[in-house]
């Protein structure tokens, strides 16, 4: 787990600059740091990496590193190194270190572009080939490790983090106000749309695709993988159980694989729950795990947390929420440090498990993103689900649905399954039941939130988008901000490229059924979980509430909430707003408003910043 930059086309750079630079990826590699600077006729070539040890810790696996004609600095992990190393062995191939880097390298030797195919990992990489004088770039499948890219006349740069861009580049990135208005409108769904940045003329490179740039600085984008859906029709659920069942086994333990101390992020969840316990029973693994507990009802989740705790005996600890009176600060400090807006208030308080992760010397720490989006986890998936099914079985499963799911239910868009049978559930933005907010939003949007076409069956269709375009990108990359902010790598086993195709081979109706969804999850659980975290119904997610951090009717709060949003008078309706927040009075804030209070302050911080 590292930090890349670089630079490839016409001109060079300040060794000062290259110095400068490594300095603001540090906390993405604290054990080692080191360039490369390349120079041929046509073009000069720089390479910057900053180290995280975690596999092979000795200094022969320092980056970047260089095989014959191949110079590559990579950030992220090849998970089954190990078995591609031995299928190069096979071929005559010897190595000189125990790291998956040198692998990586000698397989792209060996195969070239078709080399990415074979890995299953996260990664964002760089190979400079001198040979054909061309660089490589290239991204994971799921867009699990961050790579933004600036391209100008004379060269491209290239870097990890927005931050490290603006350093190696000297320029001045002015806001996108486009991406920013899409933001207030759409909510942290819009992030990922069109690989923009919140900066003009940065983008981030696509997910599952290699770059390849040639002399002439002309470039070329190749995927390597687009995920096919194919339909499963001669499996029963007993079967299809016990494969994913074996294949989310063999993806946590390739991704058990290190030469750091590793610990896992706990919620009263099933999936995170799931990894824990199978780490134990399974993989006769002791793990360490962490939990965070609000000290609300509406998010806390310690007694279904205790349950797996109590069972599995393992080495625990609680994080507690409580109010912060430099909550604006705190605030303040993450969104300068990471060069863009935090969504929601989950990555803030993740920010708080992942320090206190660090501070105990873990390394490498599991968590259980993904799942809901591979597994059908999300209560507005419902409705989606009824619109395949017919006659009994459609008022069986609806009547299901209002005994045991609709009393969990707070969106008001959610709670009509009836109006979404034969379309679309709309998901235009966060703030889809707040028709006064919409109307004060001084929106005019150069382009609207462009949703993928995946599949025509209308569940699979809405679950890849928040997989590959809405939900889980924005997650991944602030997972990674936190992480590396803190010099930890995050792991995510659910995002398994074979234990992904399997599932969505699947029928639906291996999903969700009876008032239940993770229908496939929860059975292949059994006698692994407890059985109260594994048929619990209501989901709380990894969340808290703002008004349990921040108190917006404190006097000093509310001034500094009116200062932050006059930022943003170019986008919404001051007057309305502070109007609003003024008539909120001494009643308990809902989600409504705590998500509005957020969204604002998050994003007139950004703006303050950066404008």
């Amino acid at each position: 787990m590292c930090g890349i930059a670089g630079f490839y086309g016409l001109g060079k750079i300040n060794p000062n600059i290259i110095q400068k630079t490594l300095k603001t990826m540090k906390h993405r590699g604290p054990d080692f740091e080191d360039h490369k600077y390349i120079s041929s006729k046509i073009n000069n070539t720089y390479l910057l990496h900053t180290r995280l040890r975690i596999i092979d810790l000795h200094r022969r696996s320092n980056q970047p590193f260089t095989y014959k004609n191949l110079t590559i600095v990579f950030n992220g992990e090849i998970y089954n190194y190990l078995e591609l190393k031995n299928d190069l062995k096979k071929q005559g191939y010897k190595f000189k270190t125990n790291s998956d880097t040198e692998v990586l390298l000698k397989l792209y030797y060996a195969y070239g572009y078709k080399a990415f195919e074979k890995c299953e990992g996260m990664w964002a990489l760089a190979i400079y080939d001198s040979r054909k004088e061309n660089l490589i770039i290239s991204r994971d499948r799921f867009g699990e490790k961050p790579l933004f890219f600036y391209r100008k006349r004379g060269g491209i740069y290239f870097s990890s983090e927005v931050k490290s861009l603006f350093c190696l580049s000297g320029k001045k990135f002015h806001l996108n106000n486009n991406k920013i208005k899409q933001n207030l409108y759409y909510g942290y769904k819009s992030i990922n749309n069109n690989n923009q940045t919140f900066f003009k003329d940065i983008v981030s490179v696509q997910k599952g695709c290699y770059y390849v740039i040639n002399s002439d600085l002309s470039l070329n984008i190749n995927k390597f993988w687009k995920p096919e859906i194919k339909k499963n029709k001669d499996i029963n659920f007993l079967e299809a159980k016990n494969h994913t069942l074996d294949l989310l086994k063999k993806s946590l333990e390739m991704r058990l694989r290190t030469d750091v101390p590793l610990a896992f992020s706990l919620s009263g969840g099933i999936d995170s729950s799931l990894l824990v316990s199978l780490a134990k029973k399974k993989l006769n693994l002791n793990p360490n795990t962490f939990s965070i507990i609000d000290s609300g009802s509406e998010y806390n989740e310690k007694n279904l947390i205790d349950k797996t705790v109590n069972e599995l005996n393992n080495n625990h600890q609680y994080i507690y929420l409580r109010k912060e009176n430099n909550f604006v600060k705190n605030l303040e400090a993450m969104i300068s440090n990471y060069s863009c807006p935090i969504p929601t208030i989950s990555q803030y308080i993740q920010n708080k498990i992942i320090k206190k992760i660090s501070k105990n010397n873990y390394k490498v720490i599991i968590s259980g993103v993904g799942s809901d989006e591979i597994f059908s986890g999300y209560y507005h998936h419902f409705p989606l689900y009824f619109s395949e099914l017919k006659n009994n079985s459609l008022k069986h499963n609806i009547e299901s649905w209002k005994e045991n799911i609709l009393p969990f239910i707070n969106n008001k868009i959610y709670t009509n399954a009836k109006a979404y049978l034969d379309k679309t559930m709309p998901i235009n933005h966060i703030f889809d039941f707040d028709a006064k907010y919409n109307s004060k939003l001084k929106v005019k949007l150069d382009q609207s939130l462009v949703l993928k076409k995946f599949s025509k069956n209308k569940l699979k269709d809405r679950m890849l988008n928040e997989l590959f375009h809405e939900i889980v990108p924005p997650i991944l990359h602030l997972d990674d901000l936190n992480s590396m902010a803190s010099s930890v790598e995050n792991r995510s086993p659910f995002l398994d490229s074979k234990l992904f195709e399997f599932v969505y081979s699947l029928p639906n109706k291996f999903l969700i059924g009876n008032g239940y969804q993770k229908i496939l999850l929860r059975a292949l659980s059994k006698n692994i979980i407890n059985n109260d975290v594994r048929l619990n119904r209501e989901k709380k997610g990894f969340n808290a509430s703002l008004s349990n951090v921040f108190d917006i009717r404190d006097d000093f709060n509310l001034k500094k909430f009116f200062n932050i949003v006059e930022y943003l008078s170019e986008f919404i309706d001051i007057k309305f707003l502070k109007d609003e927040v003024k008539n909120i009075g001494s009643k308990n804030l809902d989600n409504r408003t705590n998500k509005i209070i957020y969204t604002l302050l998050n994003m007139g911080i950004f703006v303050k910043k950066f404008s």
